[in-house]
């Protein structure tokens, strides 16, 4: 793809360029906050080969940090974000690096940039527990589940979301539904859950690696809750994603 416009930012560059500096140890949360303040727009270079599959199986468009003074074709977060929310994918800068990728940008990050104009999760996202959450509900379960609107799950989210899953066996004979659980008593306190049970696995480690990789299409501020089975009386309540 090519791309032009004026609010691409090499200031931004530089100061992208220099977080990367930082080894990875050493990168906190006051270097995230840093980095996120300023990678959306920052101007970075791609490859001949714009987009990979990574190891965990999502795809990816690539940006590289440009050596100082090369003439690139410039590219940023900001601009690939709806071709890249239109195909299922992510951003990953600089992943040819021995120890790894410097940065990876979610599909449910760039939906965070798409709805709030901004990479940094909302305040609510940081008490969520690394890695996301993933709740099963029991009987004591009071919150208010119904169809999502447009705005908690837009159509370019609902649409990745069904391509993903009609690639999952357990969806071969079946198709994928969902629905919103609000409970103000839970962090978050706005969730999906979709028809995934654990009896649709081996085992256990096999329903969590499962929902993990389902979390990556989801913003930070979201959760993702189970149901205990198909006979769940609230599988009544989704509905065709």
């Amino acid at each position: 793809m090519s791309l032009s416009s004026t609010k691409f930012d090499f200031e931004k560059t530089a100061t992208v360029a220099r977080l990367f500096e930082v080894p990875k140890a050493d990168r906190g949360g006051d270097w995230q906050k840093q980095l996120l303040s300023v990678i959306g727009d920052a101007s970075m270079a791609a490859p001949p080969e714009q987009t990979l599959q990574g190891p965990d199986g999502h795809r990816y468009f690539v940006l590289l940090v440009p050596d100082p003074g090369a003439t690139i074709e410039p590219f940023c977060v900001s601009h690939v974000m709806d071709f890249c929310l239109e195909r299922g994918m992510g951003v990953v800068f600089n992943p040819f690096r021995e120890d790894g990728p410097d940065w990876i940008v979610t599909f449910g990050d760039l939906w965070t940039l798409r709805q709030t104009g901004s990479l940094m999760p909302p305040p609510e996202a940081f008490s969520v527990p690394a890695g996301g959450s993933t709740e099963k509900i029991d009987r004591g379960f009071y919150g208010h589940i119904g169809a999502p609107s447009d705005d908690f799950l837009p159509s370019f989210a609902r649409s990745a979301l069904r391509s993903y899953l009609k690639n999952w066996n357990i969806f071969r004979d079946r198709e994928p539904k969902v629905a919103a659980i609000v409970d103000n008593s839970a962090k978050p306190d706005r969730n999906l859950t979709f028809n995934i049970f654990p009896q649709d696995f081996p085992d256990q480690r096999s329903f969590e690696e499962a929902m993990h990789d389902l979390r990556w299409f989801l913003p930070k501020d979201r959760g993702l809750i189970s149901l205990s089975g198909s006979v769940d009386p609230t599988v009544e309540k989704l509905e065709a994603l």
